[in-house]
């Protein structure tokens, strides 16, 4: 088995090189839409995406027309949080690596005891529900003890291997939903 450094490489070659991102982007945040899960929840937590992950633009708007509580993560002093958007307006920076991010208003932090499904990225995925992330281990420290919130990863088909390399501190996905399959 390859190290995560190189897999991680890999991955990122394979998810760039994917060319159908916009329209299995829509099949996956309609899965997603469909889903008892997201129908259940009050509270989604939701990565804004970078230019080749899953895009959640829309997902993000459907979830508020459908009055769910949203809240996406902020990076501030080294730690990542979740904070409540009302609107995508609300995105107005771009924060830690690239990604939008609301402005910090510490009355909009959503605890993580207060979500009830969680929907995060990740550069790789294995059958066993595995996630390879980028290497700075945010969401493995922030939902480490969180057992109750449902965590539903996203990716493209062409993400999903096998087997990757993980070990006993990486976040582990209830279910992954891509273009073609849920796992």
């Amino acid at each position: 088995m390859e190290d995560k450094i190189e897999f991680r490489k890999k991955a990122r070659e394979i998810r760039r090189a994917f060319t159908n991102k916009e329209e299995a982007s829509d099949t996956i945040c309609a899965g997603l839409m469909e889903s008892e899960e997201i129908r259940e929840a009050k509270t989604v937590a939701v990565y804004c995406a970078t230019e080749d992950e899953v895009q959640t633009g829309r997902l993000i708007e459907r979830l508020l027309k459908d009055n769910k509580r949203v809240a996406v993560p902020l990076i501030r002093d080294g730690q990542m949080y979740f904070q409540e958007i009302r609107s995508l307006a609300d995105l107005k920076t771009t924060g830690t690596y690239g990604i939008r991010e609301p402005l910090y208003a510490e009355k909009d932090i959503v605890e993580g005891d207060e979500l009830d499904v969680a929907i995060f990225p990740g550069l790789a995925f294995d059958l066993y529900r595995n996630r390879l992330g980028h290497g700075g281990g945010y969401y493995d420290a922030y939902f480490r003890d969180l057992k109750e919130v449902r965590k539903i990863a996203v990716a493209y088909d062409v993400q999903i291997f096998a087997e990757i390399p993980h070990d006993k501190n990486d976040l582990k996905a209830d279910l992954i939903i891509t273009e073609n399959r849920i796992i």
